[in-house]
């Protein structure tokens, strides 16, 4: 057994997003890294080349926010569950210097002291809502007091003497002197929710952002208000200023992101996103300045990170899109090196280029390509062929008359087979004869022949003693692979039907998806444990490579790039490239 962890490359998720709330971007010190949570990963992704990204996934409920340190040695991460974890940035294998149980609920925000020794973190919980710590200890350093409701942002003032601000649900913004941290003074000039809190990086002014569409600058010094930012037509979200003080931008839910000037409270260039008819989805829940820079990347409800230009209003430099919900289906063109993904929110996406096209309106529940065409099934009960080179829909869709499990695709793409809930369909073009096996729950494996337009049952296969998830002809036809419930995988002679290995349950858990690689030389399977394992068909059982923790949430769907290349796909909504 050869155990592989290292992946070759991958399209990261985008980040995860909530209707009705904001969501933290951060960008590291050098403006060269962006930071943001997706399921249980966060994403570690290249400002200026989107597609190089790392991740990290040790947490064990959804990452919420992840914050770098001043320094740029660490990052800190919370979660839905209240965990806040520390771990190294510049080691590739980001090693956890420290964890603790902070809050009895999710982490909202978290925030480090300029001087990287001090964290605050704050969200929900039954017996507080936030805590200030020494990172490498623990150790508290003061009490975070002033609010009844979760709090929803926090931040530290950059300069001495030190100062934490925190925003609420409440409608309430604190202030807290220290160290150590105490309940200095409450600002009530918000009607609505408090969304996000900034201080400058000179340290002399703060700014807040509500659900009043309102936000307001404060002085540091006095606590003073000393201007006001009107214009915004929906809840403002987030804030995020820039290196030199002299600007802030907004990002709201009427879909415009805003730069202010700092001193006059002007708005100095809007941006409209969706265009003419922009959808729910371009809400724009998240926002980050960029240090040392003119840049700004912007986050949509949809999960889009639009990067913008404050010197050119109105203007868009790229939008970076990836999948932030359960991707569930993977389909690959060996010949021309192509990944098409889909997810449960019937989004289609070609990660190498971010382009994207959605014509289900539900869950994608499998597709396959041939040439430039691709064809689908979705959860939408329908049959769907796209053209590939446009991502557009071509023809009208088929009714399926039931919900569909998967469907397979001919080599020469002539023939589809969909297996419903309560039929097998079969969409064709010109097929003389073909056999066709369907996984079953009753612990069977049916072979079905087709000749003309009659479909016929052939043969039943009864190794499996649970139900089968999944079953696969080799591309040379001679090799049949079958993996269940029970976790057991099963080779087959495709000629004689009878067994050529079984008792394969080297997986922890049911088996979700299984491909074989165009030499047939070799399969992979992948289950909810969240593993891949590579069979080799003449080493057996015990010649295998297992890629541990390849999708964190379980494995949805493993497809062959090349006889020597692996695309992986899953709950983690990150798609992997690995070399087995």
């Amino acid at each position: 057994m050869i155990v592989l962890k290292p992946y070759q490359e991958i399209f990261a998720a985008s980040p995860a997003t909530t209707r009705g709330q904001g969501t933290t971007i951060s960008v590291d010190a050098k403006g060269e890294k962006l930071f943001y949570g997706c399921g249980r990963s966060v994403i570690i992704r290249s400002v200026s080349n989107p597609l190089s990204a790392e991740v990290f996934t040790e947490h064990a409920k959804d990452v919420t926010v992840a914050k770098p340190s001043p320094s740029g040695a660490w990052v800190a991460s919370g979660d839905a569950s209240g965990v806040v974890k520390v771990w190294s940035l510049d080691n590739p294998e980001h090693i956890i210097k420290f964890e603790a149980q902070c809050l009895g609920g999710a982490i909202h925000d978290i925030q480090w002291s300029p001087d990287s020794q001090r964290i605050v973190a704050v969200g929900d919980g039954k017996d507080s809502f936030g805590r200030v710590f020494m990172w490498d200890t623990g150790s508290s350093v003061g009490e975070i007091a002033g609010h009844s409701k979760k709090i929803l942002s926090c931040d530290f003032k950059p300069v001495k003497p030190f100062q934490i601000a925190t925003a609420s649900e409440d409608f309430q913004v604190t202030l807290l002197d220290g160290p150590p941290f105490k309940f200095a003074k409450t600002l009530k000039d918000h009607t609505k929710f408090v969304n996000c809190v900034r201080y400058s990086p000179d340290g002399t002014k703060y700014c807040t952002v509500g659900s009043d569409m309102l936000g307001f600058i404060y002085d540091s010094a006095s606590s003073s208000k000393i201007g006001e930012l009107k214009g915004h037509k929906g809840t403002i979200y987030a804030c995020s200023w820039s290196s030199d003080s002299s600007k802030i931008v907004t990002a709201s839910a009427d879909k415009t992101v805003i730069v202010w000037d700092a001193n006059t409270y002007a708005n100095i260039g809007t941006w409209s996103i969706g265009g003419a008819k922009p959808a729910t989805e371009d809400m724009q829940v998240g926002v980050a300045w960029v240090p040392n820079s003119n840049q700004i990347i912007s986050l949509s409800l949809r999960g889009d990170l639009t990067y913008l230009d404050a010197a050119s209003p109105g203007t868009f430099s790229r939008v970076i899109r990836g999948h932030n919900k359960n991707v569930t289906a993977l389909t690959t063109d060996p010949k021309k090196g192509l990944i098409v993904s889909a997810s449960y929110d019937g989004l289609l996406r070609r990660p190498s280029d971010m382009q994207q096209g959605k014509w289900h309106t539900n869950a994608i529940a499998d597709h396959a390509i041939c040439g430039d065409t691709l064809v689908s099934c979705g959860l939408d009960d329908t049959f769907r062929t796209a053209d590939l080179s446009k991502m557009e829909v071509v023809g009208e869709s088929l009714s399926l008359g039931g919900q569909p499990a998967g469907l397979s695709l001919s080599n020469d793409g002539q023939l589809c087979v969909i297996a419903t809930n309560k039929a097998l369909l079969c969409v064709r073009k010109q097929v003389s004869s073909l056999q066709v096996a369907v996984a079953c729950e009753d612990n069977k494996i049916r072979i079905f022949s087709l000749a003309g337009d009659k479909l016929s049952p052939a043969q039943e296969l009864a190794e499996h003693h649970s139900s089968v998830t999944k079953v696969a002809y080799s591309p040379c036809g001679k090799l049949l692979a079958s993996g269940d419930v029970g976790k057991e995988v099963i080779l087959w002679d495709a000629v004689s039907k009878s067994v050529k290995t079984k008792g394969m349950t080297f997986h922890l858990a049911k088996i979700t998806c299984l491909d074989w690689s165009p030499d047939s030389s070799k399969f992979a399977t992948g289950g909810l444990d969240s593993k891949i394992i590579v069979w080799s068909v003449e080493g057996g059982p015990n010649k295998r490579t297992v890629l541990d923790r390849a999708n964190v949430g379980g494995v949805t769907a493993v497809k062959f790039l090349s006889p020597g290349q692996l695309v992986s796909t899953g709950a983690d909504c990150n798609i992997k490239v690995w070399v087995v």
